[in-house]
C-alpha cells in the first residue's frame, strides 16, 4: 500500500487545548432588552507584572468592543463578543501599552429577538436578530487601567570595582 494511503488512513490525533499563561479578570457585559440600553461596566486595571488580561463576556446581546483606532493597549483595538459568549483581550503589549488610562466603546450590534421561533429540530439554537436600522446603537463606555511592570534595577557592582561613568 502506497504510503500517502496509509497517512490518510491514520486516526486523527484529538485537538489538545495550550493552557493560557495569563490572569484573566472578567468583566460582564450586561444589556437590557426591555430598556435596550448596556448597564455600566466597572474600570478596570490591568498589572503587567501579572501578566492579567481581560475576559468580556455578554449574555443576551451580542456586541463589539472598540478602542481608539491609534491609542489602543493589545494587539489588536476591535473585538466582537457573540451572544451567551467571551472573548480575550489578551495581555497589553509592552511596546504599545503606556502606564495610563483608555477609554472603548461598547456597542450592541444584535440582540436576542424573542419573537422569532427556532424550528422545533433546533430546541437549543436561539435567534438573534440585527439593531434595527436607522436607530441608534445602544452603547456605552468602558475603562482599563494599564500598570507597567517595574523595571528591575542593575545589580550592584561587585566590591572593589568602580562604576563606568
Amino acid at each position: 500500500m502506497p504510503a500517502s494511503k496509509k497517512i490518510a488512513q491514520s486516526k486523527k490525533e484529538p485537538r489538545t487545548t495550550v493552557p493560557r499563561n495569563t490572569n484573566p479578570i472578567p468583566v460582564k457585559i450586561k444589556y437590557d432588552p426591555d430598556d435596550k440600553c448596556l448597564g455600566k461596566i466597572k474600570p478596570v486595571t490591568l498589572d503587567l507584572a501579572k501578566k492579567e488580561e481581560i475576559v468580556w463576556s455578554s449574555k443576551n446581546a451580542r456586541v463589539e468592543i472598540t478602542f481608539d483606532p491609534k491609542e489602543f493597549p493589545f494587539l489588536v483595538g476591535r473585538y466582537r463578543v457573540a451572544r451567551g459568549g467571551s472573548i480575550h483581550s489578551g495581555i497589553p503589549v509592552t511596546d504599545r501599552a503606556q502606564e495610563k488610562t483608555y477609554t472603548y466603546t461598547v456597542t450592541v450590534v444584535a440582540v436576542s429577538d424573542p419573537k422569532t421561533q427556532t424550528p422545533k429540530r433546533c430546541p437549543n439554537v436561539k435567534m438573534v436578530a440585527p439593531v434595527k436600522p436607522n436607530k441608534p446603537l445602544p452603547s456605552t463606555i468602558g475603562e482599563i487601567r494599564v500598570k507597567l511592570a517595574p523595571v528591575p534595577e542593575p545589580p550592584p557592582p561587585p566590591k572593589g570595582q568602580v562604576k563606568k561613568k
